[in-house]
């Protein structure tokens, strides 16, 4: 079964809300000082990308770097 057009995107924007929203909760708990909705997936999604980055780079090492990853990119873009 092949999902694509307007479903696909309507499915792939749901993976991302509902993967958002635990990331907007929790920098809502520890007072982020911009905690929105649209933040927390974009801190998730630069985080997959600099994970990628350093998996790729630094080869089994970037399993040690994949926690550091998502720590600046929360650090940065949530202002935690």
């Amino acid at each position: 079964m092949t999902v694509s057009g307007i479903p696909a995107l309507a499915w792939q924007v749901g993976f991302i809300v509902v993967a958002s929203v635990p990331v907007w909760l929790a920098a809502n708990m520890t007072g982020a000082g911009q905690a929105t909705l649209l933040r927390s997936a974009l801190a998730l999604i630069v985080g997959t990308v600099l994970a990628a980055i350093a998996l790729f780079a630094a080869g089994g090492l970037g399993l040690v770097l994949t926690p550091l990853a998502y720590l600046l990119a929360f650090k940065f873009i949530l202002d935690t």
